[in-house]
């Protein structure tokens, strides 16, 4: 059981890999930050600085130093390859991250046999909330793919100051674009620890997990403190949450930032938007 367990991951990932790059070929999509894809480099120097006057009259910039890591590095790293391609690599990380995450958290905990595994940690990584995000804003499901990751060292028989820095190396990969994201992802290893009644490596994982995020923690203070509340005009509950009920939140499509999918992020040609070109 093993060693058939050992070559579910592969088979799975070229699934997912030609599941993605399937998708309308030579295209990108206006996934997140579109300048990032385009222009790595440009979009990482601009983030290291609070202000940016490349829009109207200049502006503070929301959380840009969040994709510095990782999702900037990975930009950065695949700059040289066409602008679509980077951005279905990208894609077939975040979900073959999910997967494999989860298919070896069940496997930890013994539930269910391998078949039931693959497909609950397929449906784990293609759930409808990483389905309606994936395309448009990838930084938010990134996260809870990661999760799974966080969780499993401390899953262990028993917790030692290993398994407590196992779990602190994925929480360095969750990056910092959605903060609630971030801190979302974080609840269940809290909840594990909790329910264990490990108090001492709880607050030892916990003060990890400060040290570990305080990159983006400091900017964030800063850009609360100079910047105005625009969440309230752009992210009201009224457009985020009012709309909801209990069927939509079981079916797990609660995500509003899709509503407008269909006309404001329509696909645009590589060809014709690499940044490799010059007007």
């Amino acid at each position: 059981m093993k060693r058939l367990s050992t070559g579910v991951h592969l088979p799975v990932w070229i699934l997912l890999g030609l599941v993605v790059f399937l998708q309308p070929v030579g295209q990108v999509a206006a996934d997140t930050k579109l300048d990032l894809l385009l222009d790595p480099s440009g979009f990482l120097s601009g983030a290291m600085h609070a202000w940016t006057d490349d829009f109207t009259l200049g502006q503070l910039q929301n959380q840009a130093y969040g994709y510095l890591f990782p999702q900037g590095l990975f930009f950065l790293l695949t700059d040289a390859l066409p602008d679509w391609v980077a951005q279905r690599l990208w894609w077939w990380i975040v979900l073959g991250v999910g997967f494999s995450g989860f298919y070896l958290v069940l496997s930890k905990l013994h539930i269910g046999l391998m078949p039931l595994r693959v497909i609950a940690a397929l449906l784990y990584a293609l759930s409808p909330r990483t389905q309606t995000t994936l395309t448009t804003i990838s930084s938010e499901p990134w996260p809870a793919m990661v999760a799974p990751w966080i969780c499993l060292p401390l899953l262990a028989s028993r917790v030692t100051s290993r398994q407590i820095a196992l779990s602190l190396i994925p929480v360095a990969a969750l990056g910092a674009v959605n903060a609630t994201a971030t801190l979302a992802a974080l609840v269940p290893a809290a909840l594990i620890l909790a329910y264990r009644q490990r108090w001492l490596h709880g607050i030892a994982w916990s003060l990890g997990v400060l040290a570990i995020n305080s990159w983006w923690i400091g900017p964030l203070l800063v850009l609360g403190r100079y910047a105005p509340p625009f969440t309230e005009f752009i992210e009201s509950a009224a457009v985020t949450t009012n709309w909801l009920n209990p069927v939509e939140i079981l079916r797990g499509t609660t995500s509003w930032s899709t509503s407008g999918s269909n006309t404001a992020a329509a696909a645009v040609s590589a060809d014709c938007t690499s940044h490799h070109e010059t007007p």
